[in-house]
């Protein structure tokens, strides 16, 4: 799709038909969401700028993937909460 603001929306219409079927762990409040997106973010830009600016180029479709995978391995690893739980909070 050569129209970048479809092929967005199309990507953006892909996420929320991604909805968990599991429901947020309690601990997970809006509040800890919140900050665990902000923080797990901020990991993955970084990470990404540092070792991933070559494929803006390539394909400026993937960054958004990547900071996604990038930030929910973050917090997996330092909060011990699954993609699948973190999903679940973010819905």
């Amino acid at each position: 799709m050569n129209d970048p603001y479809v092929s967005m929306q199309l990507f953006n219409l892909g996420i929320t038909m991604e909805q968990p079927s599991i429901t947020a762990p309690e601990d997970l409040t809006a509040e800890k969401t919140v900050e665990l997106v902000k923080t797990s973010n901020d990991f993955a830009f970084d990470k990404f700028k540092k070792d991933f600016m070559s494929f803006m180029s390539e394909d400026p479709m993937m960054v958004p993937i990547m900071i996604s995978c990038i930030a929910h391995d973050w917090v997996n690893i330092n909060h011990k909460y699954s993609e699948e739980e973190f999903k679940a909070a973010l819905f």
